[in-house]
């Protein structure tokens, strides 16, 4: 059992510390933005494209999405929020804010600097695309690193039971656990 707890550990540390930091960064976002300014870096213009004359993009917007990041060659694994005029691309990278401005026949593409606070955030609530096998990967070895959580947890509690001598302690423990749990969990509810 202990072999487990230590190779499984050994390989997925990554995914814990980047879970751990993202938990702690998203709890104390509005802290760490008043007090680090390279928290959360402001958008910088890094292209403006001309439209062309009667230049369209569909009118779905997840086509008119696409047919955009095609245009400005960002096309790829990305999350997407879209207003259909207005695209926020999210990459580990750093995300982007793109405009169709029809008023000006242009396509402005700005782009926000590398933040690891942004960057834990965005691995934390990563999402699967099938279109990218890096992210495939990335989704398959979350849901390792989930299963092997619920086994050391569970290992946990099954050698905690072969030791008589801590039963007591023990027992203290995961009702502490259960009970401060039910309370926060009916105190955010309300």
């Amino acid at each position: 059992m202990r072999w487990i707890h230590l190779y499984t550990s050994l390989l997925l540390w990554p995914w814990m510390v980047i879970y751990a930091l993202s938990g702690l960064f998203l709890n104390h976002y509005a802290w760490l933005k008043t007090n680090f300014a390279s928290i959360d870096p402001n958008y910088k213009i890094v292209q403006e494209l001309a439209l062309a004359s009667g230049e369209s993009f569909g009118t779905e917007r997840e086509q008119k999405a696409e047919a955009i990041l095609a245009r400005t060659r960002l096309a790829g694994a990305r999350d997407i929020i879209s207003d259909g005029n207005s695209i926020i691309l999210r990459r580990a990278g750093g995300d982007y804010r793109i405009t169709l401005e029809h008023d000006k026949d242009v396509i402005t593409v700005k782009r926000k600097p590398f933040s690891f606070v942004n960057f834990a955030n965005f691995l934390h609530f990563q999402r699967n695309h099938p279109s990218c096998p890096a992210n495939v990967a990335f989704g398959l070895i979350v849901d390792f690193t989930t299963g092997s959580t619920l086994l050391w947890i569970f290992s946990g509690i099954y050698l905690w039971m072969l030791m008589p001598s801590k039963r007591l302690a023990g027992l203290s423990c995961i009702v502490a656990g259960i009970l401060l749990f039910l309370i926060l969990v009916l105190l955010c509810w309300r």
